[in-house]
């Protein structure tokens, strides 16, 4: 005699139907989660992507500069290639500077003095009239790296924009890069607010 045969009951088919369909959410997350990131990685931050050896993100911000990987270490003699991004909301700059505390004290003094010595101009007017001095002061701060370094000593970069800078460092030693940009910080430049790094050059 055959056994008598069961057919599911209706809890049994309903359990069986929820974890199938609990199977196929999970199997339409990962894979929209696994395609999002992959986008992310290639579109997106760069704090996800891997760097080939001689290449650094560089990131401007208020107020600070900070690199990836960190810190910035180079071979006398090869080259490296620095991508530097402005993420902060004003202009900024990265300039290779001999003497920061120097710099710094040069450029506030004088927007001190222009700022006492002419009350009725606007902060704006001010800084317009310390970039000249900035200038001046570049040219003979330069002259410190002349056969140290090959490559563009001052960028300047404005909100979201990008460049691509190579440089070679033929002597070993560390290197400050600043921003002296007074925007903010008046009449303060955005160094003396933390904003510098280095570049850490080793014998080849």
């Amino acid at each position: 005699m055959k056994a008598p045969q069961h057919s599911p009951s209706g809890s049994s088919l309903r359990r069986g139907s929820y974890l199938a369909g609990l199977i196929v959410v999970a199997t339409i997350l990962f894979a929209f989660a696994a395609v999002a990131f992959s986008y992310f990685v290639v579109f997106g931050s760069t704090k996800f992507q891997t760097l080939p050896e001689g290449v650094y993100i560089v990131r401007l911000s208020e107020y600070e500069i900070s690199s990836e990987p960190e810190p910035i270490i180079v071979k006398a003699g090869e080259p490296v290639i620095l991508q530097i991004v402005n993420e902060g909301t004003v202009e900024h700059e990265l300039m290779f500077v001999a003497d920061l505390g120097m710099m710094a004290n040069m450029i506030k003094t004088n927007a001190m003095k222009l700022a006492e010595q002419n009350p009725d101009l606007s902060e704006e007017d001010i800084i317009a009239m310390i970039d000249e001095i900035h200038d001046e002061m570049i040219e003979n701060m330069m002259k410190a790296f002349q056969g140290k370094v090959d490559g563009d000593l001052m960028i300047e970069l404005e909100p979201g924009e990008r460049k691509t800078v190579t440089y070679t460092f033929y002597q070993p030693g560390v290197y400050t890069i600043a921003c002296f940009e007074l925007e903010g910080t008046f009449p303060s430049p955005h160094a003396e607010n933390g904003m510098f790094n280095q570049v850490i050059v080793v014998q080849g």
